[in-house]
């Protein structure tokens, strides 16, 4: 909380600076339309917030990356040889025959997700079409979630489970950062000859707090929303009201405008954690 609170203020900050008066940020709160604007912006230069050291930005490979991973496919099968480069298991092309397919295009949102799927002894992906160098990083989590169910799938049952929930996600998110390192970039021919230097590095690591650190109250108060209506302490008639004065308590985060009961805002993140097999707080773990 310390570290999410420091974070939370210096972009507070920036907000402030880039919308002035129009930023309705009551009691040092941000906007939650404003919070989902830097999230997205981890990922690509904006003018929300300002890096730590805004004269030593990132190099921009989206351009590269249209050029050298033309399709979906392409990435995917990139993304498999980074872990058959440190000896894991080799994706055939039945695996892509058979256990890959593509989201449909009636289910395409603005920030579609692949998924994996598990059935001893087989692991499938299900995987977005989409070209971008956010999607280049989450394929890296996706196929390490995948190659440690094929491994995991060749145990004896009993022992075949997760050792914790989340395990798999957590060996995902390990990927994600290991592949967004400059070495790799530079093996896929996205960067030649490129390495960061010490205020670019602190750029990348400042990046990657958004896109890690800003998640975590929201999977919890997902979580704790959900528990406390279950238990009987959120009444049907307080459901959004109660809601926001979560978010507002552990994540600092405000409506955009001024909401009543008879509205239901809970974001997607929250639908997404109602599997009981795998709730929201799994990825605190």
């Amino acid at each position: 909380m310390p570290l999410y609170q420091e974070l939370h203020a210096y972009l507070l900050k920036c907000v402030r600076n880039t919308y002035g008066e129009k930023l309705n940020a009551d009691d040092g709160a941000i906007p939650a339309h404003v919070l989902e604007q830097i999230v997205r912006q981890a990922w690509s230069p904006r003018t929300v917030f300002r890096t730590p050291f805004p004269k030593n930005q990132l190099p921009t490979v989206q351009q590269r990356l249209e050029e050298i991973l033309v399709t979906s496919l392409k990435i995917i099968k990139k993304a498999a040889e980074f872990f058959e480069s440190i000896g894991l298991n080799h994706m055939s092309d039945s695996f892509y025959e058979r256990f890959s397919r593509r989201i449909g295009d009636e289910e395409l949102g603005p920030d579609c997700r692949a998924e994996v799927f598990y059935f001893p002894p087989h692991a499938a992906l299900r995987y977005c079409p989409k070209l971008d160098y956010k999607k280049l990083m989450q394929i890296h989590g996706n196929m390490a979630e995948l190659q440690y169910n094929l491994y995991r799938g060749q145990l004896p049952f009993g022992v075949d489970s997760e050792p914790c929930p989340g395990f798999a996600s957590a060996i995902g998110e390990a990927a994600v950062i290991a592949s967004g390192t400059p070495r790799h970039l530079n093996r896929l021919h996205i960067l030649f000859n490129h390495s960061l230097n010490e205020e670019q590095s602190m750029n990348r690591l400042f990046r990657m707090g958004i896109h890690t650190i800003l998640a975590i109250p929201q999977y919890f108060i997902n979580d704790k929303f959900l528990v406390d209506v279950m238990d009987g302490h959120i009444s049907a008639q307080d459901l959004n009201c109660a809601y926001w004065s979560l978010q507002n308590k552990y994540a600092g985060v405000v409506p955009p405008m001024r909401r009543n009961e008879k509205t239901f805002d809970p974001d997607f993140k929250f639908y997404h954690g109602l599997n009981p097999e795998k709730p929201s707080t799994v990825k605190l773990l």
